[in-house]
Parts: structure tokens; C-alpha cells; sequence
């Protein structure tokens, strides 16, 4: 089906993975205010296999809602994980099924029978049932070596991480 919807696929995952993000960062228990978010598209896996995912990069506290100070995130990890992955799981199914209810999602070939919506729902409710990964670490390296892949994957700023001194 992403084949098929390319566009509207990459939308509902960038829009899934950035609220989940920032609904987490506004709640108190964890930040209570915005963070910043940096994601990138990647849609090969390491067998060159299609794997469609997103890497985001997101610092380490939030602005505070006036913009006047700085709250510095707790140690370990910034947000819950397994969490992260439910959450991220129902906005991006919740997405897809808005977007399936518009009629704006192309099925043929092998989607065909997902035009029915009875055979949708099933869809659904089959991925659903399935724990979802949200893989979460610190940069082992800091935060300027984050960056410095970051660019050397998107392949636009190479002279950059090299004025860096990071190889």
C-alpha cells in the first residue's frame, strides 16, 4: 500500500511520529512544555529490503511555553518507550483510517481488496494486535556527532561536518 500512496504514507508517518513526540514533551510528567524535532525519511533497511521509518533527533529538554527559560530533561531516557510505541502505533493507525475514510488512498493490485471497508477495519485491526518499536538511545558519541550523521546520510553537507573535524 505505501507503494501505492507514497506521498500520503510519508505524511501520516511524519505527522504520527512528530505529535506523538510533542504530545509526550507537553505533558508534566515528563517535560511540560516544546521541544525541537528533527526527523529524516528512511525507506531501505539494512538488507536493502523496503523498510519505511523515520530517525528523529530531538534535544535533550524543552522551551518553556514563554520562551524564558530552559527545562533540562531528566536522566536516562527522555520519554518512556514502550509508551512511545502505543501511542505512536494509534495516531498512525487513526491517520491512516482518516485518510482511507476521505477515499484518498489509492488500492490496486494487491491492496485491491482493501477497498472494501469491512476488509479495511480487518487491516486495521491485524496491525493493531502487533507491538510497534519506538527504539530510543542517547548519542553515544554527543550530540554534534548526531548531527554529523544526520548530514552525511542526507548527503548535503559534507564540507560542513568536515570543518566539524568529525570524519
Amino acid at each position: 500500500m505505501s507503494w501505492q500512496n507514497t506521498v500520503k504514507h510519508y505524511i501520516t508517518l511524519f505527522r504520527a511520529a512528530s505529535d506523538t513526540l510533542l504530545v509526550f514533551a507537553r505533558n508534566l510528567r515528563w517535560l511540560g512544555d516544546e521541544i525541537g524535532i528533527t526527523m529524516e525519511l528512511l525507506t531501505w533497511g539494512q538488507n536493502l529490503g523496503q523498510h519505511i521509518h523515520v530517525h528523529c533527533v530531538v534535544n535533550g529538554g524543552a522551551l518553556s511555553l514563554d520562551r524564558s527559560s530552559w527545562i533540562a530533561a531528566k536522566p536516562g531516557f527522555l520519554f518512556p518507550t514502550r509508551a512511545l510505541s502505543k501511542f505512536f502505533r494509534g495516531k498512525y493507525l487513526d491517520s491512516l483510517a482518516q485518510t482511507y475514510q476521505r477515499g484518498e488512498l489509492g488500492m490496486v493490485g494487491a491492496t485491491a481488496s482493501l477497498i472494501d471497508s469491512s476488509a479495511f477495519q480487518l487491516f486495521l485491526a491485524k496491525l493493531k494486535i502487533h507491538d510497534w518499536v519506538v527504539y530510543a538511545k542517547p548519542p553515544f558519541a554527543g550530540a554534534e556527532q548526531v548531527l554529523a550523521n544526520l548530514c552525511l546520510e542526507c548527503g548535503n553537507c559534507k564540507n560542513e561536518v568536515k570543518n566539524w573535524g568529525i570524519e
